[in-house]
């Protein structure tokens, strides 16, 4: 069986390492915000060109 692999969340992180292993640390801070945003469903990532593009999610209300 096959393991399943988020490539979002693979690509942000490779995007972020190489912003910093190139002293661009205010870039590598950036990706790393999106990256969390992501990771708890707190953003949407579109890819656009190679380089993502963040978006809220919308939460419905759900009551109950």
């Amino acid at each position: 069986m096959a393991d399943v692999y988020d490539y979002t969340e693979f690509k942000l992180h490779q995007l972020m390492e190489r912003a910093a292993e190139t002293q661009h640390y205010d870039i590598a801070d950036d990706l790393r915000l999106v990256l969390d945003g992501y990771l708890l469903g707190e953003l949407s990532i579109e890819w656009v060109n190679g380089w993502p593009l963040p978006g809220t999610v919308e939460q419905n209300d759900v009551e109950g």
